[in-house]
């Protein structure tokens, strides 16, 4: 399995078949909000992997809502339809096409009403099967559908959550969705002064520009003259335990499914692989 290269990275992702905006736009963790996009709507990571306790279930999870602040409940949009897409491939070593490749192509896609006075949503998961992108093509071919619910913050923390299961071709899907903690790790403080860097040493040509030391003490040097301890051979970057991370005590409303691989029927034959990719669509 392939887990996220190409269009298996998350990206948020307007439709524009049934009535729904266009636009195309890569995620980048963040992209703030805006007059026409809310936080809820901002796809942050997309996540696919191997169940490590059974090598035989795809755990995939997408990130939305980033920056969201501790002890504050926040909210799946009531328009937006949430989908996680998954294909089977026949050969691993495919550039992923995503969108516009052929082959057993599944969506599955997640809806939510509006909160109740214990900031609890109803959640819906639909399955839908097709072999190309078009929104046409799913709406007529929806294997299964399961409801549940939302995690409301105080069980999130508390460690109680609420799962919702579907039977697709025979196997039981898991799903969870709400708050829980953002697991991304970027000291994007130490990165800009690195970039800054770069850029006026090998593109601008600026000899006298300086870094600072980064978080171990260690100064900018060549890889011949780095001390023993140090992780970066040229001391750009902080070390991991003394790096700042941006993220940290930030909540993201995440959906996470356990997914069976063979309720993906027809997998991908002998030396196949799965792209699977996020997208987000809004209501005009």
């Amino acid at each position: 399995m392939r887990a996220t290269v190409a269009l298996s990275v998350a990206a948020f992702f307007v439709m524009a078949a049934a009535g729904f905006l266009t636009g195309v736009q890569a995620s980048d963790h963040d992209d703030g909000e805006t007059d026409v996009k809310a936080r809820s709507l901002n796809l942050t990571d997309h996540y696919a992997y191997r169940d490590p306790s059974d090598s035989s279930t795809l755990v995939l999870q997408m990130n939305v809502n980033p920056r969201s602040l501790p002890g504050q409940e926040y909210f799946f949009s009531t328009q937006a339809k949430y989908d996680f897409h998954v294909l089977g491939i026949s050969d691993k070593l495919t550039r992923p096409t995503g969108e516009t490749a052929l082959g057993a192509h599944y969506v599955f896609r997640f809806t939510f009403g509006a909160p109740d006075s214990s900031g609890v949503q109803s959640s819906l998961l639909t399955v839908l099967r097709g072999t190309t992108a078009e929104v046409t093509d799913f709406t007529v071919q929806a294997l299964a559908s399961g409801v549940s619910s939302t995690t409301n913050l105080v069980n999130s923390a508390a460690g109680s959550l609420t799962l919702g299961t579907v039977v697709v071709n025979l196997r039981t899907v898991t799903f969870f969705a709400g708050l829980r903690e953002d697991t991304f790790v970027f000291d994007v403080q130490r990165f800009f002064q690195v970039r800054d860097f770069l850029h006026r040493t090998f593109i601008v040509g600026d000899g006298t520009a300086s870094l600072a030391a980064n978080c171990l003490g260690g100064a900018y040097a060549a890889a011949s003259g780095v001390a023993a301890n140090e992780q970066d051979p040229v001391n750009l970057f902080n070390a991991d335990d003394c790096a700042e991370d941006f993220t940290k005590n930030y909540n993201v409303l995440a959906i996470v499914m356990s997914l069976p691989v063979a309720a993906i029927d027809p997998g991908p034959g002998p030396g196949g692989a799965f792209d699977t990719w996020s997208t987000i669509a809004i209501p005009e």
